[in-house]
């Protein structure tokens, strides 16, 4: 083999010498990056293997290798615009490779089919949608790579059916011979959700995200002109290749003008895009602007600048496009120009992309009718494709549809409402994404740090960012900056809290109206707090379920600050959710009605729950999750209203930051935790901590007797005290047995919520 003596032999792994003389001599690779040897130990020994490596990181040849050796590998592949292109590299390296597409015709898919079944080739890539259709070639593979992994999990704009039904497909082969997932995104829940549906008790191999060689840095620009001033400035200052990415096709074409680029998009012909992007790959055209659908797997390594006009609408997006920056490992940089504008248009372009309730049954409704794929549904519907796609994939991971090579059919299992909550809670998911982008454009400290952390990797401040280095803040014209901002982070003001803020799922817009957000900023009124917490205790002792099953209590807070008073007012609220409108809304608006601001919280009768859905919850981790999750991960899921198992909480509360530990005190009591894990911090030296363990002991022994902690010489543990007994029924006895003392004591609890001092020491 070219100077090698190395064959395939099933479950044997050649030394990592052996293995790096290939990829010296057949690649012209001086080295393994990071992950890629321990990819291909897994393959090589007939085990399956999630590759979460960076773009650049080198995920091709973690299944091109195998072949080079002569293993039969198909790699499954949504880049059908970008086969032919690695087919013919394969080739240049003495690989005998083909694709499978359905932009082939005919005979020669045919031909090529044929091919394969032969022996002919030992690499073949396969679109998702031929996998059925190539069936006896997966069970004749030595390996199967599925490539861009990521896909069935993601229900976005380019959410692709076949891979979400990939799965099914691979567990139902007579010989699955391993199976080699890849990806470059490596958040620990795509993570589960790749190994539940492809793999088998996986290897995992997690490369090194850092990019050292790439220069970080985010703008905050002035309007559209802003923006074009800015864009046109850092281009032009460029002397190497750009890639600059704009949310829209208008924008791509209009900055491709303004710089004098090719431009790429979606709307553009086949051949037009192609020609663009073989002009720029070959150098002949030294900037591109495009929007997302241009660089997936694109491979030039000399990019010195990728230019961003828009947030993106994730990290793990941004993080992509950025790194196809100085692949040749040269200095290169990334720049993100913003304005607080574009996270309004990016949360209308996400929500525009799902379904509402009613299409859902829609498109059941229609599959039942006349199957057919999933354009197919669309066009009868006439909706766009994008959320009836988004529908699908929630009918088919509910069991309610299937798919058959690209033919979408009912599948007779699962529940609607199961379906519905799959597809909002994917929108919250998207939601929470978008808010973590404009985190990271708004972001104080270092800003490859904070990208790394969102990959659960870790690191000191850089030294090349804008954050760390001042002086690499991007030079514009003063014209593109906000007035008054110069080159600083701009403050965040009440409007941009509130969109850090995890938003709900929405229900279908009534007579084409939009539903005006909850004010998330007011403060929420102490009275109806109580009242809500008594209707909740009810309502989960009716139900048999833990109190955070019902609404956990920022739900609680988020409904008595904006006090709504209608069905779409409540569905604004973080947290409610159609399902929970349907069976707790009419209680929860009777009693906001019959509470009054400042009026005492009065018991009040639940009304008989609807009976046609039962409350969904916030999601639960599973343990496979939660075994893979940092401490710092498990508290952000429980921060974005994620159930996480009191066991799990209690094991990592001994080892918690002081700041992290109320929160995690409070989850605990709205679970019903016994007391235990609270006392022992009752004495803890930091008064947050105390005073977090002393709410979590009342909710367990809420008959405590709390006169030693009113004494307590910890201000805040004092106002914790005095804030359960306004409440107390302790307090209400003493009113009626000692007249006299109620006073006194009234007086104590008034001095302490208003934070002064007893002015005789006792009252």
């Amino acid at each position: 083999m070219d100077g090698t003596a190395l064959e395939y032999q099933p479950g044997a792994v050649p030394a990592p010498d052996a293995l790096l003389a290939v990829v010296r001599e057949r690649f012209g690779f001086p080295g393994f990056r990071p992950g890629q040897l321990e990819a291909l130990n897994a393959a090589l020994a007939g085990q399956d293997c999630l590759a979460v490596l960076p773009t650049g990181g080198g995920k091709s040849l973690c299944y091109q290798l195998p072949a080079v050796l002569n293993a039969r590998v198909v790699v499954v592949s949504p880049l059908i615009a970008l086969m032919k292109d690695q087919v013919d590299a394969a080739n240049a390296r003495g690989l005998r490779a083909t694709y499978l597409a359905s932009s082939l015709d005919g005979s020669e898919l045919g031909r090529r089919l044929a091919g394969a079944r032969r022996g002919e080739y030992d690499l073949v890539y396969l679109a998702p949608e031929r996998a059925r259709a190539a069936r006896d070639l997966l069970e004749t593979a030595s390996l199967i790579a599925v490539d861009e992994a990521h896909c069935v999990a993601q229900w976005g704009h380019d959410f692709r059916p076949e891979y979400l039904a990939l799965g099914g497909l691979l567990s139902g082969l007579q010989r699955r011979p391993p199976v080699l997932a890849l990806t470059a995104t490596a958040t620990p829940r795509v993570r589960q959700e790749i190994a539940a549906r492809l793999l088998r008790e996986p290897r995992v191999v997690i490369g090194n995200f850092d990019r050292p060689e790439i220069e970080f840095a985010a703008l905050e620009t002035r309007g559209g002109k802003g923006r074009m001033a800015a864009a046109r400035s850092l281009v032009l200052g460029e002397p190497g290749a750009v890639i600059v990415y704009c949310a829209t096709r208008r924008g791509a074409e209009e900055t491709a003008a303004e710089v004098n680029a090719v431009a790429y998009h979606a709307g553009l012909s086949a051949g037009t895009r192609s020609s663009a992007q073989e002009a720029f790959q070959a150098g002949a055209a030294r900037v591109v602007c495009a929007t997302v659908a241009f660089g997936m797997g694109i491979d030039k390594p000399d990019v010195r600048l990728v230019l961003h006009t828009s947030l993106p609408g994730s990290l793990e997006a941004y993080y992509q496009e950025a790194g196809r920056a100085g692949r040749d490992r040269q200095a290169a940089r990334a720049v993100l120009l913003y304005s607080k504008s574009d996270v309004v248009k990016q949360r209308r372009m996400i929500e525009r992309n799902y379904p509402p309730q009613q299409l859902m049954q829609a498109v059941l409704a229609e599959a039942a009718r006349a199957p057919g794929t999933a354009n197919d549904l669309a066009e009868r519907l006439h909706w766009e494709s994008t959320p009836v796609n988004v529908a699908i994939g929630g009918l088919v991971a509910a069991g309610l549809l299937n798919d058959d090579d690209g033919l979408i059919f009912p599948g007779g299992r699962g529940g609607l409402d199961d379906a519905w909550e799959r597809v909002q809670d994917r929108l919250r998911a998207d939601l929470s994404a978008l808010n973590k982008v404009y985190g990271y454009a708004t972001a104080s400290g270092c800003r490859r740090a904070f990208l790394l952390a969102h990959f659960a990797q870790r690191i000191a401040p850089c030294g090349n960012c804008d954050r760390c280095r001042p002086e690499l803040t991007p030079a514009v014209p003063a014209s593109a900056l906000p007035p008054g901002e110069g080159l600083g982070l701009p403050g965040v003001k009440a409007l941009d809290r509130r969109l850090a803020t995890p938003i709900a799922g929405r229900a279908a817009p009534a007579a084409g109206r939009a539903t005006a957000p909850a004010d998330l900023d007011a403060a929420p009124d102490p009275e109806l707090v109580q009242a809500l917490r008594a209707y909740r205790s009810e309502a989960s002792r009716q139900a048999g379920v833990p109190a955070y099953v019902i609404y956990p209590d920022r739900t609680l807070l988020a409904i008595a600050a904006a006090r709504p008073s209608s069905a779409p007012e409540l569905l604004a609220i973080p947290g409610v959710g159609p399902a929970k409108l349907e069976k707790y809304g009419p209680d929860l608006l009777r009693l906001i009605s019959e509470t009054p601001p400042g009026a005492p919280a009065g018991a009040l009768e639940l009304g008989t729950p609807k009976a046609a859905l039962t409350p969904a919850g916030p999601p639960a981790l599973a343990a496979p999750a939660l075994d893979a999750l940092t401490p710092a991960e498990v508290l952000e899921a429980l921060a974005q209203g994620a159930s996480v198992p009191s066991a799990r909480l209690l094991e990592l509360l001994p080892n918690l930051p002081d700041a992290a530990a109320p929160r995690v005190l409070d989850a605990l009591a709205d679970m019903g935790a016994p007391a235990h894990a609270a006392r022992a911090r009752l004495n803890h030296a930091s008064e947050a901590v105390a005073a977090a363990a002393l709410r979590a002991v009342l909710r367990a022994e809420p008959r405590l007797d709390l006169s030693g902690y009113m004494d307590d010489p910890r201000p805040r543990v004092r106002l914790e005290a005095a804030r359960a007994l306004t409440d107390s029924a302790a307090l209400k006895e003493l009113a009626l047995n000692d007249p006299a003392a109620f006073v006194r004591t009234a007086a104590r609890v008034r001095l302490r919520l208003l934070g002064r001092d007893d002015p005789e020491g006792g009252g």
